[in-house]
C-alpha cells in the first residue's frame, strides 16, 4: 500500500512547484487519526457489488423497451383506421358544388396530415422510449464503473503502481522542460517498509530560460506579415519573460485571429511556426514567428462579393423557390414574409463589398442570437466562380411560448403557495419584437405573539423589447458606434397588489430602458431614463392607523407612506461578469452597480410639488385630522447599490463563493426618507436565519404588538461566504456564513437604535450561518436548509448566549428555507 511521498529539490525551487507535486499519481490518501474510514466503506460496498447481477438487469431493461419499441413499430392499427376512414370518404363522396378531384384533394390531404401527425407522435414516443432505455442502462453502467453508493461515499485502497509513479516522474521533467528548465531531471526511489511503501521524488530543475529577443515576423506574403507586425505590440512573448510553451500556443491563435480579422479566411494557426534558438548567451532564449505556406493554401484577403440571408432555413426541403428582398445590399430569402430586413439588416455587419472579417462574422451571430428569435444561427462562407459569398442561415423558433411555475414558501409561520405564470410571444408586429406577459401570486403567513398575519402578493407585467433603440444614434450602421452592442428596448407597465392584515397598497409602475452589451456579452448595461410609480394604500385597519397616529404624534413622518404617492426616477445599471457560468458557478467574479436618481422630474408636471408636500411634514401641527393625508406625496432620493461576488474552484467538487454587497439611498429636498418600495430589506434568501424584512433596521427591537411589520432601511451591508460540494450524482450541500443588515439613514423615534453611527454600525451586523442539501437538476437547483441566528442585531446576544429553543417553530432562532437557483 502506497503510505506518501516525498518531493526533494535539488538547486533552486521552481516557481511552480504545487503544480509539479500535482502530477504525482497514485496520491495516498491521508488517514483520519491513523484510521481510513474511506478505505473501508469502499472495501466493504466493494464486495457487495454484483457486477454479474447488475448487467443482468441491463440486458433486462434493454430487451424490455426494445420490445417495446419494436411493438411501437409493428402496430400498424392507427394507420388501418386512417385508410379506412378515407375510403369510406372517398366512397361516400357525391357530386355537388365544385369538382370532384377538388373534394378527392381535399379528403386526401386531410388524411396526408393526419398520417403526418401519427407519425410524429410515433417518433416522439419512440424517442422518448429510447431515452428511458438508455438513462436507466447508463445508470446501471456507472454503478459497475463506478460502484455502489458506499464505493462512491468512500476511497479504494492505494496500491503502489511503479508504471503510474515513472509516468508521473516523465510529466514532471516534461512540465519543467516546457516551463524554460531544458536540462531539468527527475526520478524516484521507493522505500518499504512492512505492507507500505514511500515514494521520494527528486527533482533537479536546472537553470531556468528566459527570452532574449523576439525577431520580426518571417513570411512570403508581404501584405500578411506586415498585418502580424503591425500588431506586434499585443504579442504574449516578450523579451526578459520565463520560456513559457503555453504562451507560444496562445500567441499562435493571437497571430491567427489577426490574420482572419484581416481578410485572411483561409488561414491557420497551423500555418504559423515559433522557432527558438538557444544558441549565444547562457540561458537565453531567441524567438521569430514563420508563416508557412502549404501547397494547397493560398494566404489570400478576401473582400465579401455578396450576402445571402436565408430566414427559414428549417424549410430547405421544400420545392417551392424562395422569394428575395434587397436591403442593404443584403439578399433576404424566404418562403413567406415574416421579419424586418430593416432591422435584421441593421444586426448584420456582414456587409458585400467589404474585407472578411472575423470579429463581425462574431458579432453578427451574436446580435442575431440576441434577438432570441432564433434557435440556431450559422454563417459560412463559399468560394464559386471567384466570388466570395457569405450565407446566413437562421432557424425560428416556436413563435408562443407558456411558462407555469408552482411551489410552496416554507418559512416557521404557515407555509403559503405561489404561482407564476407567463406568455411570452415573438414577433407580434413584424419588427423581431417580443410581447411578454406575466402574471403572480404569492401568500406567506407569519406567525407573531397574538396572531397569524398573512401578507399576500400578485400582481400582472407587460413587457415589450424592441431590437434596437427607440432614438438610434445613427442611421448607418457602419457609422454607428453602438454597433457591437445588442441593442435592446424596453418599454414595461404593470400593477402590484400587497395586502396584509392592516392594509392594502396597489402599485402601479412604467418605465423605458434601453439594455445593450459587450461583444462577448460578459459587460451588461442597463439606462432607465424614466420610471414612473404611482403607489396608494387602502383598507388600513384601525389598529394600524392608530399606530400612525401615535408615530405622528412622537414627531415621525411614517403616516405619509401611506398617503397617495408619485416615484419619477432614472436610474443606471451595469454588470461585468468575469469568467463566471450563471447556471453553474464554480470561479470567476462579477460586479454589479446600480444608481437610481429620483424626483428630477418633479417640477414638470407639478411645480409646486416641493412646497405642496412639505406643508404636509408637520407632525406636531395641532391642526391635524385624525386621517391620513391624502395628498399626492412626491419622493427625492439618491440610491446606489454595489455588488461583488468571487468564486474559488478548491477542487472539482468543492468551490467557495464569496461576496459583498453594500447599498446606500440618500433622502434629500422633500423627502426623509426612501419610499417603502425603494428600501432595502434583507431575510429570506439573505440572511436566511431571518425571514423575509425581519431584520433591522439597526439594532431595533420591536415590541411584541408590532413583530410583523416588515423593517425597511435606506442603508444596507451585506456579506456572505459558502462552501459547496457535490457529494453524489445530482446531489450536493452547502455551509455558509452571513453578516448584514439594513439602516435609517436619520434617526427617527419610531425605530429607536435605528438609524445608521459609524462607531456602533458593526456591533450591529446580524450573523447567521447554517447549512443546505441542495438537488442540482440544471439548470434548475433547488436547495432546502436551514439557517441559524448567531447573532441577532436585535437583542445583541451571540450565539452562545442564545436560549436553548426549538429548531423549528415560533420561538426558534432558526429558519427553514426552500430555494430555486444559487443563492448567491
Amino acid at each position: 500500500m502506497l503510505k506518501k511521498q516525498r518531493f526533494e529539490i535539488k538547486g533552486n525551487t521552481p516557481a511552480d512547484l504545487d503544480e509539479i507535486m500535482e502530477l504525482a499519481r497514485p496520491i495516498p490518501k491521508k488517514p483520519l487519526l491513523s484510521l481510513r474510514p474511506g478505505v473501508y466503506l469502499y472495501e466493504t460496498g466493494k464486495r457487495r457489488l454484483d457486477t454479474a447481477k447488475i448487467r443482468k438487469r441491463q440486458r433486462k431493461v434493454r430487451d424490455k423497451y426494445n420490445l417495446k419499441i419494436k411493438e411501437l413499430e409493428a402496430d400498424s392499427s392507427d394507420f388501418l383506421a386512417l385508410e379506412e376512414k378515407r375510403r369510406k370518404d372517398l366512397i361516400a363522396l357525391a357530386p355537388g358544388e365544385g369538382s370532384d378531384k377538388e373534394k378527392i384533394d381535399r379528403i386526401n390531404s386531410k388524411a396526408d396530415k393526419k398520417e403526418a401527425k401519427i407519425i410524429r407522435k410515433r417518433q416522439a414516443k419512440s424517442g422518448k422510449l429510447l431515452k428511458a432505455r438508455n438513462k436507466k442502462t447508463e445508470r446501471l453502467n456507472d454503478k459497475i464503473e463506478k460502484g455502489n453508493f458506499m464505493m462512491r461515499m468512500g476511497s479504494p485502497l492505494v496500491l503502489l503502481d511503479s508504471s503510474a509513479i515513472r509516468r508521473s516522474a516523465i510529466q514532471m521533467r516534461l512540465y519543467l522542460e516546457t516551463n524554460g528548465h531544458f536540462r531539468a531531471k527527475t526520478s524516484f526511489n521507493v522505500e518499504t517498509k512492512g505492507k507500505t511503501s514511500t515514494v521520494i521524488y527528486k527533482i533537479a530543475p536546472g537553470p531556468v530560460y528566459t527570452i532574449d529577443s523576439v525577431m520580426s515576423v518571417r513570411s512570403d506574403n508581404s501584405g500578411l506579415a506586415k498585418v502580424i507586425d503591425d500588431g506586434k505590440s499585443g504579442s504574449l512573448i516578450k523579451k526578459g519573460d520565463v520560456y513559457n510553451q503555453a504562451n507560444f500556443i496562445k500567441e499562435r491563435e493571437r497571430i491567427e485571429s489577426l490574420a482572419k480579422e484581416a481578410g485572411y479566411f483561409d488561414f491557420n494557426r497551423r500555418h504559423v511556426k515559433i522557432l527558438t534558438d538557444t544558441t549565444g548567451q547562457d540561458h537565453k532564449v531567441w524567438v521569430r514567428p514563420k508563416i508557412t505556406t502549404p501547397n494547397d493554401v493560398q494566404h489570400k484577403a478576401y473582400t465579401i462579393d455578396s450576402v445571402n440571408f436565408i430566414t427559414d432555413a428549417q424549410l430547405d426541403h421544400l420545392t417551392e423557390q424562395r422569394k428575395s428582398t434587397i436591403r442593404n445590399d443584403i439578399n433576404f430569402q424566404y418562403h413567406k414574409h415574416k421579419y424586418s430586413e430593416k432591422v435584421l439588416s441593421l444586426k448584420t455587419l456582414v456587409r458585400p463589398g467589404t474585407p472578411y472579417n472575423s470579429n463581425k462574422v462574431s458579432a453578427t451571430r451574436s446580435q442575431l442570437n440576441g434577438l432570441n428569435m432564433f434557435r440556431q444561427t450559422k454563417i459560412e462562407f463559399d468560394s464559386i466562380d471567384g466570388k466570395f459569398v457569405a450565407n446566413i442561415n437562421v432557424e425560428p423558433v416556436k413563435k408562443n411560448s407558456l411558462s407555469t411555475e408552482v411551489g410552496i414558501d416554507v418559512t416557521q409561520g404557515e407555509p403559503g403557495p405561489y404561482v407564476n405564470l407567463g406568455y411570452l410571444t415573438r414577433n407580434p408586429f413584424g419588427g423581431l419584437e417580443q410581447l411578454q406577459i406575466s402574471g403572480r401570486y404569492d401568500l406567506e403567513g407569519v406567525i407573531d405573539v397574538n396572531q397569524l398575519t398573512k401578507y399576500r402578493e400578485g400582481g400582472v407585467n407587460a413587457k415589450l423589447f424592441l431590437p434596437q433603440f427607440l432614438i438610434p444614434l445613427s442611421k448607418n450602421n457602419e457609422a454607428n458606434p453602438y454597433k457591437w452592442f445588442n441593442q435592446q428596448t424596453v418599454i414595461n407597465a404593470g400593477w402590484n397588489l400587497t395586502e396584509t392584515n392592516d392594509f392594502k397598497r396597489t402599485a402601479f409602475n412604467t418605465s423605458i430602458d434601453y439594455n445593450w452589451e459587450s461583444k462577448n456579452r460578459q459587460k451588461k448595461y442597463r439606462l432607465r431614463w424614466l420610471e414612473v410609480n404611482y403607489i396608494n394604500s387602502s383598507d388600513i385597519s384601525d389598529n394600524w392607523e392608530k399606530y400612525l397616529f401615535e408615530q405622528r404624534e412622537k414627531g415621525s413622518n411614517e403616516i405619509l407612506q401611506y398617503s397617495p404617492s408619485v416615484i419619477t426616477s432614472t436610474s443606471f445599471s451595469a454588470n461585468y461578469n468575469f469568467g463566471v457560468n450563471p447556471l453553474a458557478p464554480k470561479e470567476g467574479s462579477t460586479l454589479k452597480f446600480d444608481f437610481e436618481m429620483a424626483g428630477t422630474w418633479i417640477n414638470l408636471y407639478d411645480p409646486s410639488a416641493s412646497t405642496s408636500t412639505a406643508e404636509t411634514q408637520e407632525p406636531n401641527d395641532p391642526g391635524l385630522s385624525r386621517s391620513i393625508p391624502d395628498t399626492l406625496q412626491y419622493y427625492q432620493f439618491l440610491k446606489t447599490n454595489i455588488e461583488f461576488k468571487k468564486y474559488f474552484p478548491v477542487n472539482e467538487k468543492t468551490t467557495l463563493a464569496t461576496g459583498i454587497e453594500v447599498g446606500v439611498g440618500l433622502p434629500y429636498g422633500i423627502s426623509e426618507k426612501l419610499p417603502l418600495e425603494k428600501s432595502f430589506v434583507l431575510g429570506g434568501t439573505k440572511m436566511r436565519a431571518w425571514q423575509f424584512a425581519r431584520i433591522g433596521p439597526g439594532g431595533y427591537q420591536p415590541p411584541d404588538s408590532l413583530s410583523r411589520i416588515r423593517r425597511y432601511g435606506d442603508i444596507k451591508i451585506y456579506s456572505f461566504m459558502e462552501l459547496r460540494r457535490q457529494l453524489i450524482g445530482r446531489l450536493g450541500g452547502s455551509l455558509f456564513l452571513e453578516a448584514g443588515n439594513v439602516w435609517l439613514m436619520n434617526e427617527d423615534e419610531t425605530f429607536e437604535n435605528g438609524h445608521f453611527k459609524f462607531d456602533s454600525f458593526i456591533d450591529q451586523l446580524g450573523i447567521s450561518g447554517g447549512y443546505s442539501i441542495n438537488l442540482d437538476f440544471s439548470p434548475l437547483l433547488i436547495s432546502v436548509g436551514v439557517g441559524l441566528k448567531l447573532r441577532d442585531p436585535a437583542t445583541g446576544a451571540n450565539a452562545h448566549k442564545l436560549k436553548a429553543k426549538s429548531l423549528l417553530g415560533q420561538d426558534s432562532e432558526s429558519e427553514l428555507f426552500i430555494g430555486i437557483g444559487y443563492t448567491f
